[in-house]
């Protein structure tokens, strides 16, 4: 039995998505005993409530920053870390855990990383997302941060990168490997045998339309004008589309609302194909360079061919480069994306290659047994090393 203390920004929580989801399935196994140590919540004031609320109104260009000022000024960061890394040093020092597992995201794992030295316990990172580069982050201590994730990574007792990119964005350090998220075991009762489609060629795509949400809009009107492809859309509030988007599409059954993990893959089957889409905005570079869509993960357990929409050094382009496994489209014209899901609709040869390729990758690279075996013998080795 390994016993593991999560010290994490990003907790571990089945009913999430993400890195909380993907966290709780590492976690998910006879031989773990884990426990998460959380910070004691402490009530907010009223102050902190109407900034909370004033920033995500109109007034958020104002007010956002004056939030993100607060949950950021060093001092007041200072005191809470520290007060937290004492509370996380002593529940280490007393229940002695093999090891202690954190994401690389978030303040949380640079405590994880005090309480390894200080108390002597091996540490686990999952390297998920290059952090330095999210929003949350103060553009001024920006750099220091990204030189902090580098480092850590590098003298963790173990590194897990998420993809090849991130390896390489850490300096490939020794300590480090790669290896994809975890994706949930599919009952074959669900994978379909697939057949080419004749016209229309239906697409779905299901995810983010916040972040992703101007490109998805764009995708869809332009698959609007054509009469052998049709996109369809599942996701999430907050939705970000232009003003009559979400009405328009709901009213012509684009848009389908949100559709849980769990009822995800019998949506799926009504469709030939999947949507997958990283951004090409210049600040989002090295994130789209060093993440994986865990969603391509998933959606090979299910035999679904794939389509990617995005940069061309964006990890999922260059994993479709590498395997030839997806459809890529590295044009950000969402008119390059409407012909070159046209010219599939018309091949149905390509259309049974990539469905006979992506299965081929599930059951290899993508495989939920192997990632498995990989992340316990890191674990392990991790742990007989102490």
């Amino acid at each position: 039995m390994f016993r593991i203390a999560i010290i994490s920004s990003v907790p571990p929580d089945p009913n999430r998505i993400a890195g909380a989801l993907i966290l709780c399935r590492w976690l998910d196994h006879p031989q773990i005993d884990w426990t998460y140590l959380e910070p004691p919540a402490k009530p907010k004031s009223l102050f902190w409530h109407g900034l909370e609320r004033l920033s995500r109104t109109r007034l958020h260009r104002v007010f956002g920053p004056v939030k993100l000022f607060y949950e950021q000024n060093k001092l007041a960061v200072y005191l809470r870390n520290n007060a937290f890394f004492r509370y996380c040093a002593k529940n280490v020092r007393e229940h002695a855990p093999d090891t202690i597992l954190s994401i690389a995201h978030g303040p949380f794992y640079k405590i994880a990383h005090r309480v390894s030295k200080y108390t002597g316990t091996p540490l686990i990172l999952l390297a998920q997302d290059w952090w330095p580069a999210f929003p949350k982050v103060n553009p001024k201590y920006r750099e220091k941060e990204e030189r902090d994730f580098i480092s850590i990574c590098g003298d963790s007792d173990a590194t897990i990168a998420v993809s090849e990119g991130m390896f390489e964005a850490l300096g490939k350090p020794e300590n480090t490997e790669v290896l994809h998220d975890l994706p949930s075991e599919v009952s074959q009762d669900v994978v379909q045998t697939f057949e080419a489609s004749a016209h229309p060629l239906r697409i779905i795509y299901a995810g983010n339309i916040s972040t992703y949400g101007p490109m998805v809009e764009q995708a869809a009107r332009s698959c609007m004008d054509s009469t052998s492809v049709r996109l369809e859309i599942y996701g999430r509030e907050p939705i970000r589309w232009s003003e009559g988007t979400e009405e328009q599409f709901r009213r012509d059954g684009i848009y389908r609302g949100f559709v849980s993990p769990g009822d995800f893959p019998k949506v799926a089957a009504d469709y030939d194909f999947v949507l997958a889409i990283m951004s090409f905005a210049p600040e989002l570079r090295q994130r789209m360079r060093t993440c994986f869509l865990s969603k391509i993960i998933e959606l090979a357990q299910l035999g679904k061919p794939i389509v990617i929409w995005g940069p061309e050094d964006g990890s999922a382009a260059v994993w479709a480069r590498k395997s030839a496994a997806a459809l890529c489209v590295t044009d950000e014209s969402p008119e390059a994306l409407r012909v070159a899901l046209e010219h599939l609709a018309n091949d149905k040869d390509e259309q049974v290659r990539l469905a006979n390729a992506i299965k081929e990758s599930a059951a290899n690279e993508f495989n939920p047994l192997k990632i498995r075996q990989k992340f316990m013998s890191i674990l392990k080795r991790v742990v007989a090393s102490k």
